[in-house]
């Protein structure tokens, strides 16, 4: 018997609305916020790995991570960002002695523009690799089976409300071949 195959909406693989966002926050913006020497140490942090714990909101208003620094416990961040009529504003509070606007925040927002990028490059490749998933799936179905049953699949392409659809059938050839 050959496989069972599921119905598949083309339009859902090829039109999968993903819009792709920008960080909010580039260099120049950072640096309106913090001093090079911060940045430095910022970077520094991020590529030791430091930043543990990073949670963020959909729109990256609510942001809260964990940084080790030089004591045996991390310190803990919470960072507001905001979009006013001027661009961004940054809210932020550390654990730390410093207690604002220091390295571990900008370690954590360094962070997340890169864990940010990453997702929506993800984001971007989304509707392709489910199309070669989907590709990969039918030929790995149109393997030849051994089957002495005779049943074939014939594959339906439809096109309705729903949008264009693919419907596998099992059919089996008629004696006199029809």
């Amino acid at each position: 018997m050959p496989p069972e195959v599921t119905s598949v909406r083309v339009n859902d693989i090829l039109n999968n609305p993903t819009e792709q966002h920008a960080f909010p926050l580039d260099e120049d913006r950072l640096l309106q916020w913090f001093d090079s020497a911060t940045l430095h140490r910022a970077r520094a942090y991020l590529q030791a790995g430091k930043v543990l714990k990073l949670e963020y909101s959909d729109d990256l208003s609510q942001i809260s991570a964990q940084v080790w620094g030089a004591g045996f416990s991390p310190y803990r961040q919470n960072i507001v960002l905001a979009q006013t009529d001027t661009g961004w504003a940054l809210r932020d509070s550390c654990s730390c002695p410093v207690g604002h606007r220091c390295k571990h925040i900008l370690a954590v927002l360094l962070r997340l523009k890169r864990d940010y990028s990453q997702q929506q490059l993800r984001i971007k490749q989304l509707p392709q690799l489910k199309l070669d998933n989907w590709f990969t799936e039918l030929e790995q179905l149109q393997q030849p089976v051994r089957d002495d049953s005779g049943d074939t699949v014939l594959y339906l392409l439809s096109y309705g409300q729903a949008g264009l659809q693919l419907y596998p059938r099992r059919v089996r050839p008629m004696k006199k071949g029809g």
